[in-house]
């Protein structure tokens, strides 16, 4: 059975950046989204920002997140993750949500600082620190997932036998 894919997202100045009573959402953001739609990913968004504040930006600015995210995570739960667990976006904070295998995928403009690395796929994205038309960063991180989910299938899909070159039917491993 192939495991669940899920994609936690950091917010601020990774997903958009708030300036002066706006928020600006960082361009190809609706591209991203319809690539995890597209894969199934269970997609989270987990921000240091206080509940509220995350609250009034997801409903105001990011609405691919307001109606696709499975879980909203704010200042309160990266409180008690780094309690539990030592960091504020711990992986096994999320495991523990699922009876299942899954595939972790990280993206936060601090990845090494917010997420362990127990996560399956970590990707660090260059802050989005002012508003950009040009900027290309969310399309490069589908890039990266894509990479890494095709990689991550492949290594499942190894011979079961010692002769790596014998095709039987039914040998492979899903």
């Amino acid at each position: 059975m192939e495991p669940v894919t899920v994609c936690v997202l950091d917010m601020d100045e990774t997903l958009g950046r708030y300036d002066r009573n706006a928020f600006h959402v960082r361009p190809k953001l609706e591209t991203f989204i319809n690539l995890l739609r597209l894969l199934k990913c269970d997609i989270i968004l987990w921000s240091l920002g206080k509940d509220d504040y995350v609250r009034r930006v997801v409903s105001g600015h990011l609405p691919e997140i307001r109606d696709y995210a499975y879980k909203i995570f704010a200042y309160k739960e990266c409180m008690n993750s780094e309690a539990r667990y030592g960091f504020c976006k711990a992986s096994e904070h999320i495991r523990i949500m699922y009876d299942c295998d899954i595939f972790l995928i990280g993206v936060d403009d601090k990845v090494s600082e917010n997420m362990d690395s127990r996560y399956d796929l970590r990707i660090q994205v260059k802050p989005y620190t002012s508003p950009d038309s040009k900027d290309v960063v969310l399309l490069e991180v589908c890039e990266k997932i894509i990479n890494a989910l095709a990689e991550a299938r492949l290594d499942r899909l190894r011979p079961t036998t010692e002769n790596e070159n014998d095709y039987v039917e039914n040998t492979w491993v899903y």
